[in-house]
């Protein structure tokens, strides 16, 4: 009784692996497939893309950074004249950077983790978008 029950589990397992193996097989097949026309546009239109000119880099806050005072000021670099939307957790902002390119906004955070997204836009319509991971405490004031 117990070898026929132990080569019972052994069989099932078995089974069980060769049946979930030819899923995994049958899904990847699917997806490398060149009649599946999602996937191989999605490679060329990548690869067709230009790369944006757009470029911005953020004075304060750092990314992941732990800040004591809301709100808190996000200031930068980007191309001269470009807009900018900064997406927090409340709240939106949308103004233009100066004739050089810096820019500053007060912005509001949530108490916690806040997830702000920086996008700018250049005269040209290409755009860049950053994203900041913010923890905002009033314990960790100084």
């Amino acid at each position: 009784m117990r070898k026929e029950l132990i080569i019972a589990i052994i069989v099932g397992i078995g089974v069980g692996l060769a049946i979930a193996f030819g899923f995994y097989r049958a899904n990847t097949a699917l997806r490398s497939s060149p009649s599946n026309p999602s996937s191989s546009n999605k490679v060329q239109n990548d690869s067709q893309k230009a790369p944006s000119e757009t470029k911005t880099t953020l004075a304060r806050p750092k990314q992941n950074g732990v800040v004591s005072v809301s709100p808190t000021l996000v200031s930068g670099i980007t191309n001269p004249n470009a807009w900018i939307t900064i997406s927090g957790e409340d709240e939106d902002y949308i103004f233009q950077a100066g004739a050089t390119g810096a820019f500053e906004q007060e912005v509001d955070l949530a108490s916690g983790v806040n997830q702000i997204i920086l996008t700018v836009f250049d005269e040209k319509g290409d755009k860049n978008v950053q994203n900041l991971t913010l923890v905002y405490s009033t314990e960790f004031a100084e």
